[in-house]
């Protein structure tokens, strides 16, 4: 089966070999990621890099992380999805604490006779996927044994790992800074003085580069620390309007509820009741 999906519990395992027809924004999830390349080569854009993704390479994502996989002319791609929480795994944390200390590392290398083993445990959830009575819990297992192997690779060869292109266009300075002052009044007239670029460069430039205009990218690091901000009980929305960035709450509360699909309040009020029925699981 070449294109599969399943959904265990908080998991999601999806298999595809072909792109979508529409372009994927950027975009981040609450989940952790793990985005592993079978075939082909993709450009994956995370923050403020971007990398070349061959096979061998698997994608760490980390929650709240902004990031977009992207298309290379003349190249298919076949990758497998995973995501799951924290929470999912909570009782194997228990056990080994650094088990999800592999996402500081956005991009992991294997090396040809590790990526066959990695393979095994990638057909056996697939195999186990399509079964016609999966085991949910061989499943779990799987997904566990997946994060340690990547976890000893990562503890074990750091210093290797590598960094994005180190061609780095300029515009990256420009969206680190975005990432890091996302809060503040950045307007494109205060963004030319601060890096020495025409408005109206930058504004073609970022959108070549990050695939969105600056003012798109900008809202989405302002809702996705909103997002962050909601799920604490440190402030009340109109705090937090003005922590991320917002001229006001009325203008922050119709951007959250565009993008998010529900006001803030009812976001918190949702984060919060999730949240308790995670806690009454665990009890």
């Amino acid at each position: 089966m070449t294109n599969a999906t399943l959904a265990v519990e908080k998991y999601i395992i999806e298999l595809s070999e072909k792109w979508s027809a529409e372009k994927q924004a950027v975009h981040f999830h609450h989940q952790y990621e793990i985005y592993c390349l079978l075939e082909g080569e993709v450009n994956y854009f995370i923050e403020n890099e971007i990398y070349h993704i061959h096979v061998g390479d698997i994608v760490m994502i980390s929650p709240g992380t902004i990031h977009q996989a992207r298309k290379i002319e003349g190249f298919n791609r076949k990758r497998l999805l995973i995501f799951l929480s924290e929470f999912d795994i909570k009782e194997y944390l228990e056990l080994c604490p650094d088990l999800i200390t592999c996402f500081k590392n956005h991009v992991v290398h294997f090396r040809k006779t590790e990526w066959t083993r990695l393979n095994l445990i990638f057909n056996e959830l697939i195999i186990e996927n399509n079964s016609k009575e999966p085991n949910y819990a061989y499943i779990k297992a799987l997904f566990v044994q997946l994060l340690v192997f990547i976890s000893r690779e990562v503890n074990s060869h750091y210093d290797e790992y590598y960094e994005a292109n180190s061609d780095k266009d300029k515009m990256f300075d420009v969206v680190e800074y975005l990432n890091l002052h996302y809060n503040e009044d950045l307007s494109l007239e205060i963004l030319s003085k601060k890096f020495g670029f025409h408005k109206n460069y930058i504004s073609r430039r970022f959108a070549e580069i990050v695939g969105m205009p600056y003012l798109e990218y900008l809202t989405n690091l302002r809702i996705r620390n909103a997002m962050l901000l909601l799920s604490e009980k440190k402030f009340n929305i109109t705090q937090i309007a003005e922590k991320t960035g917002f001229k006001s709450c009325n203008t922050f509360c119709a951007v959250f509820k565009k993008m998010i699909g529900m006001s803030p309040l009812n976001y918190r009020k949702a984060r919060q009741t999730e949240a308790k029925v995670l806690q009454s699981e665990a009890n």
